[in-house]
């Protein structure tokens, strides 16, 4: 067969891509012929900042070239390749790039040809900038509904801690994984932290807390799915082997974990990193539904983080003195309000400063600021102290 005679006849972005299978999976995936606007897409791509060939004179796509000469490397476009080449499993999908916020509306259709060890499908990319994709994919239905049921739990809470709780415990059901977790890392401060976990019963998986200095383990993801990948798979010996040679640190606590499969997402708004989800130990049969179904579920689960960042931070600055960082005025009659409300009782202290003027006369505002910190400094250790000793 004329493959690119026949790939021509494609309206949308389309190639032919070979797989050659192997006794354990897959070996070479290429890029064997494709159409003008697929080519165009590629050329466009090798002539922008996103160079991955090192003969920068020629950008021109070369046929039954190696699939990663012209895109990053890609566990999950190799297994849609696979499933749908070797297995014959028609594919609708989609895949978002990170780094140009572009959504791609996926179609990998296997095609009744091969020789030798070698198969055969068409993978058609059509690239869009609305995510609205996601929900008209016709087989993704079921999961945005499930999805959507779980995360509007989100809309209706006042303590986002315990929603969360609940929407990861259902998003693991869903899964039906053995552990999904949400981990918040905060990179200024070199620290992370579990927003919400929830474990199969009976789980012997290892939990994340027991690792000494995870944060750099966490810290060591988003190089690893890089600017163009939207996500990390593992599902065979030969993605935990990948794993062991790009980030053996994070292997060595995988295997000690127990860790056989995960679906691993970032958690962005923006361009700031919030943490990540991720779902371990599915049926690897499901990993597409759950990729979709995570893909999903970051979309709701960033904004409220964000969102909710957002109204801690303004909440701090409405109620917290900025000089001395002690709770102000507005701050402590409600408390106090809250107190009467409750019938309990309890002792207001009014501290004058006498002459405190004289200070900033003498020595200055900046002197003055000093002095207000100093003593802050102090009441705030004798409320923290409980009966210890005031350091002077």
């Amino acid at each position: 067969m004329d493959l690119q005679s026949f790939v021509d006849n494609f309206y949308e972005p389309t190639c032919v891509v070979s797989v050659e299978k192997t006794d354990d999976g897959y070996g070479e995936i290429r890029l064997v012929a494709g159409n003008k606007k697929y080519t165009d897409m590629i050329e466009m791509r090798l002539k922008g900042e996103y160079l991955r060939i090192t003969d920068d004179t020629d950008t021109s796509f070369i046929p039954d070239s190696l699939y990663y000469r012209y895109l990053p490397q890609n566990r999950s476009f190799e297994d849609v390749c696979y499933r749908a080449a070797v297995q014959k499993t028609p594919i609708h999908t989609y895949a978002h790039m990170n780094n140009l916020d572009i959504w791609f509306d996926i179609t990998v259709t296997p095609l009744e040809l091969n020789d030798g060890n070698k198969y055969y499908c068409t993978y058609t990319a059509i690239a869009s900038n609305n995510a609205d994709i996601i929900l008209d994919t016709d087989h993704t239905t079921k999961t945005a509904n499930d999805v959507l049921k779980t995360c509007i739990k989100l809309h209706r809470a006042d303590n986002l801690k315990d929603a969360m709780e609940g929407v990861i415990a259902e998003t693991r059901q869903i899964c039906k994984g053995e552990c999904c977790t949400v981990l918040l890392i905060n990179e200024k401060e070199e620290t992370y932290s579990i927003l919400a976990t929830d474990f199969r019963e009976n789980s012997s998986l290892k939990r994340v807390t027991e690792f000494e200095n995870y944060y750099d383990i966490a810290a060591s993801w988003p190089a690893m799915i890089g600017e163009e990948n939207d996500c990390i798979i593992v599902q065979n010996d030969d993605d935990m082997d990948y794993i062991r040679r790009e980030n053996n640190a994070w292997y060595q606590t995988l295997v000690e974990a127990g860790v056989k499969s995960l679906v691993l997402f970032p958690l962005r708004q923006g361009e700031e990193l919030l943490g990540f989800i991720w779902v371990t130990n599915f049926n690897t049969d499901d990993t597409l539904r759950i990729k979709e179904t995570l893909e999903l579920t970051t979309f709701f689960i960033s904004s409220h983080i964000a969102r909710y960042k957002v109204l801690k931070h303004l909440k701090h600055m409405s109620y917290t003195d900025t000089l001395t960082g002690l709770p102000n005025r507005f701050d402590c009659l409600e408390h106090i309000a809250d107190l009467v409300g409750k019938g309990e009782k309890f002792t207001v202290v009014s501290v004058n400063i006498n002459n405190f003027k004289s200070i900033n006369d003498a020595f200055g505002f900046d002197t003055g600021n000093k002095v207000l910190v100093k003593i802050a400094g102090r009441w705030k250790a004798l409320s923290d102290s409980s009966g210890k000793d005031i350091p002077d």
